[in-house]
């Protein structure tokens, strides 16, 4: 039951949540009724400012961690 599901995911996990929300989403079927986004990691291109304003609020993650990811 949708109206009972919540998505979680973390770094990584949580730009695949927004992907997969948005997938449904265009695809038409209920949604899941939450998610949870820990550290979402989902500018791998660095294009906005948030990775350097807000960058330092996140205790785990930062810009010198990222970019040899993305690289992957």
């Amino acid at each position: 039951d949708p109206g009972k599901t919540v998505t979680l995911g973390d770094a990584a996990g949580g730009g695949l949540v927004l992907a997969t929300l948005a997938a449904l989403r265009d695809a038409g079927p209920p949604l899941p009724a939450a998610a949870v986004l820990l550290s979402p990691f989902t500018d791998l291109t660095f294009s906005g400012d948030t990775i350097e304003t807000r960058g330092a609020i996140d205790p785990w993650i930062d810009r010198s961690l990222l970019e040899p990811v993305t690289r992957l």
